[in-house]
């Protein structure tokens, strides 16, 4: 690797404790399921995912299940023999939503993992294997008056989307058993669409759910683009910071493959949290760039700072300052 590459990883391994969301199955089984795009890598990958430095992998996502319970199996197979614990996808919804509890120091962080993208057939069940989900109502809000003089205009309806009750409420208990059992919980959230830095609806409803019921950090993930961060009662949402690492196994992709790439930002950032004595947490955002080989180097003060000012633009809704410090962000409340 080269040596700024490198330097990622580095800081990911001086870390305590190290989540990130693997998006592909690891996997020479199975058969592909019926949906948009199906990906794997060979199982061997997931020595290079330990070898990153991370120690937890959240497989609650849209491409898990891609080569159906074999190749899921194979993936938590492979991660676990390469030393790196899995949450949010098992043999069944006990499994897949089950805690994971890591002590750090005299510290109990707990982790939660939950999939708002939800393909058929891959939520877990009682009596199917798959991933931890909920699932997204959707409805379409047409303004009359608009749509009168304009037809046929897109931008005359607006996209409406909530969770189901039922879910919330189940995961409400989710939540408070799991509160006994850690005193730093995190919850770990695939959401939202495509490369935009828009949020869905029901992304800011969830993330006040799930603080309002007892979590600590939340960390978002599945839009290849940058999302607000929000403060909300003290806590830090992450609603997207992009992606660490690029698909390897498409780097000789065809050119429509390369265009798609290169419409999504490169722009992205580690998460840093503290928590320290007395119950403060600290979060810094590391920023970073993905280079032509898919892999990310951290970047220059001046782009930092770039970083930082659009971070603060997109964010400007849920009142939030940025603060460059040793070309690392710091995010602060205004409220």
């Amino acid at each position: 690797l080269a040596p700024e590459v490198e330097a990622v990883f580095a800081r990911i391994r001086a870390a305590d404790y190290a989540l990130a969301d693997i998006e592909i199955p690891l996997t020479l089984r199975g058969q592909p399921v019926q949906k948009l795009l199906n990906i794997r890598a060979h199982p061997d990958r997931a020595l290079d995912v330990a070898q990153m430095g991370i120690r937890l992998a959240t497989l609650a996502n849209n491409h898990a299940v891609d080569f159906g319970w074999d190749g899921l199996q194979d993936t938590i197979a492979a991660l676990g023999a390469a030393g790196v614990a899995t949450i949010g996808a098992g043999v069944n919804a006990s499994q897949a939503w089950e805690l994971h509890v890591c002590k750090v120091g005299d510290l109990r962080v707990g982790t939660l993992a939950m999939s708002c993208l939800t393909p058929a057939g891959m939520s877990a069940a009682a009596d199917r294997s798959g991933i931890a989900a909920l699932h997204v109502r959707t409805a379409y809000e047409v303004d009359p008056w608009y749509q009168a003089e304009e037809p046929g205009d897109p931008s005359v309806v607006r996209v409406r989307t909530r969770l189901m009750d039922h879910e919330l409420s189940a995961l409400r208990d989710r939540i408070r058993q799991a509160s006994r059992s850690c005193d730093f919980l995190i919850a770990t959230v695939h959401w939202g669409f495509g490369s935009t830095e828009r949020l869905a609806d029901y992304q800011s409803e969830l993330a006040h759910f799930l603080v309002d019921e007892g979590v600590h950090f939340v960390h978002g993930h599945h839009p290849h683009a940058l999302q607000p961060v929000e403060i909300y009662k003290g806590c830090h949402i992450v609603y997207s910071a992009n992606v660490l690492v690029g698909q390897q196994i498409f780097l000789d992709a065809s050119e429509q493959v390369h265009s798609l790439w290169a419409a999504m930002s490169p722009l992205g950032f580690l998460t840093q949290v503290t928590v320290h004595q007395g119950g403060h947490v600290g979060v810094r955002l590391l920023p970073l760039r993905l280079g032509d080989d898919r892999l990310p180097r951290f970047l220059a003060e001046a782009e930092v700072r770039h970083v930082s000012d659009h971070l603060a633009q997109i964010s400007a809704g849920f009142a939030i300052k940025t603060v460059v410090d040793n070309n690392e962000i710091e995010v602060h409340s205004l409220a």
